[in-house]
């Protein structure tokens, strides 16, 4: 029995009454026209506005939200959730500076070496009152002091890292410079006149920035920063005095606020201002070491 021919179909002959020769244009091509074989002019589509987006939007038909969808919706309107606390701060003038005004300008401060309490002589250990051997009441004391200034630092020291520190200085300093983070691919790594070095600042973290082999550059004052390092480096009656206006000022903000929810907090504040004003004065002595002024600090670390 003999297999069936198949017939194969030649391809259309091009004439000269055609619309087209050549080949057909294949789908997908610019020229190809849906269910005709020939090339058509591709106009540009017209600049819609924002107005007939909406429209558009508002007419197109919306997807049915699930069961558990709609019963989320609902469940938001039932609860009114109260609005965010808003921080309050006080005035400028009730703030104080963690930085001697020595005449040194900030940008010369700002790489200052790291303080280790190891280094000190003992006898300088015991005045500005870390821990002996022998006694560790000092230590405890003044650490939870230290603690307490931390926990409430805007209260009483201006905002940190300073708004108006001049990065672009300390940066040159150290051989960098600042480049935006859309330029910064593009930039060469030394510019050929001032040959510093090009890094970017993160967004989120003001004074901090990066180079191109990832390397982080802290640029932010370090001696204004409220740290227990820096605060360890105070004597006990500036500790004292930093403390009494930090509680101070947190006291005076929360008399702004509405509710008998704050009666508890503002009466723990006011036993915690006894407490420090009685070491500022004098009446609660701890230790002698922790009640010396400054001045004596620095005469006893100078015989130290």
């Amino acid at each position: 029995m003999s297999s069936p021919s198949i017939k194969v179909h030649p391809p259309p002959q091009s004439s000269s009454a055609g619309p087209s020769s050549g080949p057909l244009p294949t789908p997908g091509h610019e020229g190809h026209h849906a269910g005709q074989g020939s090339f058509h002019k591709v106009v540009p589509p017209l600049p819609v506005s924002r107005e007939q987006v909406e429209i558009r939007r508002s007419l197109t038909p919306r997807r049915s939200r699930s069961p558990r969808r709609e019963e989320e919706e609902d469940m938001k309107k039932k609860f009114n959730l109260p609005k965010m606390w808003e921080p309050k701060f006080p005035p400028r003038e009730r703030l104080m500076s963690l930085v001697t005004d020595n005449g040194v300008s900030p940008v010369l401060r700002a790489q200052i070496p790291e303080y280790r309490k190891t280094q000190l002589s003992p006898k300088s250990r015991a005045i500005n009152g870390w821990r002996n051997a022998t006694d560790g009441s000092v230590s405890t004391e003044r650490s939870k002091l230290i603690s307490d200034i931390l926990s409430r630092w805007w209260y009483v020291f201006p905002q940190w890292p300073p708004p108006d520190f001049d990065y672009s200085r300390a940066l040159r300093k150290q051989g960098l410079r600042e480049v935006p983070i859309p330029e910064f691919l593009n930039a060469p790594e030394i510019d050929p006149q001032t040959q510093l070095k090009k890094v970017y600042q993160l967004g989120n973290f003001r004074g901090l920035f990066r180079d191109s082999n990832n390397h982080m550059h802290d640029m932010r004052p370090k001696d204004s920063c409220p740290s227990y390092v820096n605060l360890a480096k105070r004597p006990w009656q500036e500790l004292c005095q930093f403390a009494v206006r930090a509680v101070e000022n947190q006291m005076i903000a929360l008399k702004q606020e509405k509710g008998a929810k704050w009666e508890k907090v503002y009466a723990d504040l006011q036993e915690k201002l006894k407490v420090y004003r009685g070491y500022l004065s004098g009446q609660n002595k701890k230790s002698g070491a922790l009640q010396l002024s400054k001045d004596d600090v620095a005469k006893r670390l100078r015989k130290a």
